[in-house]
């Protein structure tokens, strides 16, 4: 099999300013994933497609290798599935080789632990059904029967009330866990075998996974996309022990 890691690192962040390249722990935050993957025995390359000069400069001295991203796929409605597709078939271009699994990592988490994605990896390659693999975290005191919208300036459920009284896990719909366990992309990393990528029309709202994801369970974990998430993952808060390479 080869499997290579793609980070896709954006600038131009609105949310937080520049926070893929944000100091985190000693270290730009885009940094501790790819270091993640670079020390996997099972990935064979790791690359980043980006926007950001100071990443592209920085790949001699990490041992990374980095794709520029064309202007096109660097704006905000830019597609996720074409910027992935880019820098896959940058890799085979570059490598001559056909990538089977395409780990993909994000530039605004650290979710990404080499035996996390080993563990991961594993998972896929040994069961040929999956499309991909997702790294979830439970959160079931969000679950989606707790989900509102404002509509004419009133809240409504997102999930039909109907469907509410009708599925309930207990009897009190009011209960976190009246929907069963919740679990929700946690941003750390996502395994794409290479078909499901191309064909792009698994489950909404990431068909490029296709439709047989399986879930990679990890504690809590999340990207920054609030300014609030920076201390959380300055915090370690979601491991036993801290995740960051010393």
């Amino acid at each position: 099999m080869n499997i290579y890691a793609l980070q896709t690192a954006r600038a131009g962040s609105k949310s937080v300013p520049n926070k893929n390249i944000m100091e985190i722990k000693g270290k730009p935050l885009y940094l501790h994933n790819v270091l993640y993957a670079l020390d996997s025995n099972l990935i064979k390359d790791v690359y980043i497609s980006t926007d950001y000069d100071i990443i592209h400069e920085n790949a001699e001295k990490y041992g990374y290798k980095s794709i520029v991203r064309p202007e096109k796929l660097c704006q905000d409605n830019s597609s996720h599935q074409e910027t992935m597709v880019h820098g896959l078939e940058e890799i085979e271009r570059r490598t001559g080789e056909t990538c089977d699994y395409l780990v993909v990592l994000f530039g605004n988490t650290l979710g990404a632990r080499t035996i996390d994605l080993d563990n991961a990896i594993g998972m896929i390659t040994a069961n040929q059904s999956l499309d991909s693999i997702q790294a979830v975290s439970e959160y079931t005191m969000f679950n989606p029967y707790r989900a509102f919208k404002i509509e004419n300036g009133k809240l409504n459920t997102i999930v039909e009330q109907e469907f509410i009284r009708n599925n309930l896990k207990g009897k009190l719909a009011n209960d976190r866990n009246s929907a069963g366990k919740t679990y929700f992309m946690n941003g750390s990393f996502w395994i794409i075998k290479k078909e499901a990528l191309y064909k792009n029309d698994g489950l909404l709202p990431f068909p490029f996974l296709g439709k047989n994801i399986g879930a990679y369970i990890q504690d809590t974990m999340m990207e920054i996309d609030a300014p609030w998430q920076i201390k959380f993952l300055e915090s370690g808060l979601g491991y036993s022990t801290w995740p960051f390479k010393e």
